[in-house]
């Protein structure tokens, strides 16, 4: 299908998720929430997504290119993840959309192959650490069986992950297919590197540094929402904000709709109502961060076509 046609096809989706969403709300009640919303807390929200959560990603990707061939500066990885973050929340799957990090860290300068093994081993991670937190939730909050069924979905991804690392350094297997795969994406001359050994061999404090990093992004991210949920008058525990939004993100990961919008929401509708929290305040807590979250997006990108005019 049409990339075209495809990427409006997602919005299509998530505008008529968000639509539903709003018409079960009930948009008098929504719009009566937001009224009683209190603006100063945008302000912290706002701080989060916009110095919080990019430098932790940053202090997480730093760790890992402790065993690449170069080290780029702290700034040029900041940016990096800016630039991979923003794109994941216009792309189908959202975290997915992250995978494009590797492209711009080949675009600093380093290796095309390390940069990719450097990606797939922080996104093998991050899922790691998600699918964690979101199966306690999901255990809390819809049953232990279901539960279950979460945890056998990720670890069979993350042998499968496992099982691509291993054919990439001992069989070489596909490599003619992921070749012309990335020379469509402009990561043309890859080459197998030693980056996936080292780290596995040498480097497994770096790998535990970034799951504790990754974990502080994940605490980082419930205390945003808790800060949105907080602007509404409602106090709801960070540990119940950190399982949902979890289960949240895991489940915006599915390629339906743009960066996970209407999914992650939804989601959040459902589980928040089983503890008590009203509809309208759950879905008007995440409409402000999801509000906050495009005005930074919209920043990065101004500022990324902007530094790109001028290197033409």
């Amino acid at each position: 299908m049409n990339k075209k046609v495809t990427f409006w096809l997602r919005v299509v989706i998530s505008a008529t998720i968000l639509g539903y969403l709003i018409w079960r709300t009930g948009v008098e009640s929504l719009l009566g929430t937001l009224s009683e919303m209190k603006a100063l807390y945008i302000i912290p929200i706002f701080f989060l997504l916009l110095v919080v959560l990019p430098a932790i990603r940053t202090f997480s990707y730093a760790v890992l290119l402790k065993n690449a061939s170069k080290q780029l500066p702290f700034w040029k990885v900041f940016a990096v993840n800016y630039y991979s973050w923003a794109l994941g929340m216009i792309m189908p799957g959202g975290k997915v959309g992250e995978m494009s990090a590797a492209y711009f860290l080949k675009k600093e300068g380093l290796n095309a192959s390390e940069s990719i093994e450097l990606t797939i081993i922080d996104k093998a991670i991050s899922f790691l650490v998600v699918s964690m937190i979101a199966a306690v939730g999901v255990a809390k909050f819809i049953g232990i069986q279901e539960s279950l069924v979460l945890i056998a979905v990720s670890i069979a991804f993350l042998v499968l992950v496992a099982a691509a690392i291993f054919i990439e350094i001992r069989k070489k297997f596909f490599a003619g297919t992921i070749k012309k795969i990335l020379n469509r994406v402009g990561m043309e001359g890859v080459v197998a590197s030693s980056l996936f050994r080292t780290t596995l061999k040498k480097g497994k404090r770096y790998i535990f540094a970034n799951f504790l990093l990754t974990v502080t992004g994940s605490l980082a991210a419930a205390v945003m929402f808790w800060l949105a949920f907080l602007a509404f008058g409602e106090s709801v525990s960070i540990t119940n904000v950190l399982l949902i939004n979890s289960a949240g993100t895991l489940l915006s990961l599915l390629p339906i709709s743009i960066g996970g919008l209407g999914v992650r929401e939804t989601s959040a509708v459902i589980l928040f109502s089983r503890i008590g929290v009203e509809s309208s305040v759950t879905l008007s807590a995440h409409l402000v961060v999801v509000f906050v979250t495009y005005i930074v997006l919209f920043l990065i990108l101004a500022y990324y076509n902007a530094a790109s005019m001028r290197k033409r």
